[in-house]
């Protein structure tokens, strides 16, 4: 230690501020960091060697990992084990994937980050932070590489089923899409979510075991989320309340289907998109706006009518084509509100006073996915986009990093072997300088070679 500590004083002689201090203290710790963790590699790998009767060495290969500490190249020894197997111990003792260039805790830090900013910003940032190296496309290709161990993890996940069903007197059920830019086209993803309740914390407010599954397929979300509340609820006793805009794909039918077996099941119209309806079809009329969203939440049609009539009557414009506009807009919505009236009318319910808080967030919570997914000219692979989307699902439903670790990029399992390994990098051990007891220059090397060039001499 005291000789490290000597070393640095000596590199740090002349720094005269703390940015040229810092800088250089960095750099110098990296590169230490890459030394101690190149030894402790490479002792690992020969005491499981050691440890391994039997077995005969082939060669010792060289192998690069980018890290959150920096570029590691160690070498590890390729065996052959006496039943004939080959392999290198420490990427078995480690699992390390093969050809894999950057380490699982660089990856998953990276993969989180892109579900946030876009891909050159994560390398700037890792790059400026780090001393790992990675391209905007390194980090596409961790993002592909965490998202395909979570899709694996998630498949698994929902069809298996868990100790033992839940029963809750309500459950929440929604569902809705967006639009993606696709590198050639366009595609929807579908959107469900589940939860159980809100909580409240001040102000603010939270779903409670809130479970998102999103896919560009429509019906495989569907699936999903069906085999999802199959293992996990039982709805025999349980009021199921659905909600959706009603468009195509997303009718109270869908949500029927889903909700298949509970004790009663009520579908509502999205209030997001019900009161855009409202402003789009009646821009000039505010307080009309108002008043019709008071007959609505209150069930009173005979209230709704007076107030679309009300609304007819007040149209004005000096041009034809724009006063019929109007009135074709009023009576556009006069249709909307009529065929979803079934869905409108359980607002009115006064068994459901205090059941429908959190009724509407699908819209709300669109925005986690399509800040990242859309505008500022986005587009995507659908290789990408599935891969974001399943990241961002771990993350909504808060089991990013549990996932990783069934998917096998985060192992928490203990090394027993690496403390005393690590003492032993650590611990300075001074060595007998034997010098040169023995030399020979060969005749038959390489022309180009130095040992060919002192032959020649020696001739």
């Amino acid at each position: 230690m005291e000789q490290i500590l000597a070393d640095f004083e000596e590199k740090l002689k002349g720094q005269t501020t703390l940015l040229q201090f810092e800088l250089v203290l960095v750099k110098e710790l990296s590169i230490l960091f890459s030394l101690v963790i190149t030894a402790l590699l490479e002792r690992l790998d020969l005491r499981l060697y050691q440890q391994l009767s039997g077995a005969q060495v082939l060669r010792r290969d060289s192998r690069t990992l980018n890290g959150l500490l920096g570029t590691i190249t160690f070498k590890r020894r390729l065996v052959r084990r006496a039943d004939d197997t080959q392999g290198y111990l420490l990427d078995e003792y480690l699992k390390i994937p093969s050809r894999r260039r950057y380490s699982p805790a660089l990856t998953s830090i990276v993969a989180a980050l892109a579900s946030k900013s876009p891909y050159r910003v994560i390398e700037a940032a890792v790059n400026a932070l780090t001393p790992a190296t990675i391209s905007h496309s390194a980090v596409g290709m961790m993002v592909k590489q965490a998202g395909q161990g979570l899709e694996t993890v998630r498949r698994a996940e929902i069809q298996e089923p868990a100790g033992g069903l839940k029963q809750m007197p309500v459950l929440y059920l929604e569902g809705d899409a967006f639009e993606v830019k696709l590198k050639k086209g366009r595609t929807m993803v579908h959107r469900f979510q589940v939860f159980e309740g809100v909580a409240y914390h001040g102000k603010r407010h939270s779903l409670i075991n809130r479970y998102e599954v999103t896919n560009r397929n429509r019906q495989v979300a569907i699936e999903e989320m069906m085999t999802y509340l199959r293992n996990r609820y039982d709805l025999h006793n349980t009021l199921v309340i659905t909600s959706s805009d009603n468009g195509s794909g997303y009718e109270a039918s869908v949500f029927s289907e889903l909700a298949l077996g509970a004790q009663r099941q009520i579908h509502l119209l999205d209030q997001y998109h019900m009161n855009r309806k409202l402003k789009e079809r009646l821009p000039d009329q505010p307080k009309l706006v108002s008043k019709l969203q008071s007959a609505l939440y209150h069930g009173n049609w005979h209230l709704v009518e007076v107030c679309l009539d009300t609304a007819e009557s007040l149209v004005v414009s000096d041009e034809l084509e724009e006063y019929q506009e109007k009135l074709a807009a009023i009576h556009q919505l006069r249709g909307y509100l009529k065929r979803n009236w079934a869905n409108i009318k359980p607002f009115s319910d006064p068994d459901l006073n205090g059941q429908l808080a959190g009724i509407g967030s699908c819209e709300s919570n669109h925005r986690r996915y399509t800040y990242r997914l859309k505008h500022q000219g986005k587009s995507w692979g659908k290789s990408g986009l599935d891969a974001m989307l399943r990241i961002i699902d771990a993350q909504q439903n808060d089991n990013y990093r549990q996932s990783l670790i069934k998917a096998g990029y985060i192992d928490l399992t203990p090394i027993k072997a690496v403390p005393s390994v690590t003492r032993s990098v650590l611990r300075e051990v001074k060595s007998e300088h034997l010098g040169i007891t023995s030399g020979r220059i060969y005749v038959d090397a390489a022309t180009s070679s130095a040992g060919r060039h002192l032959a020649k001499i020696f001739r």
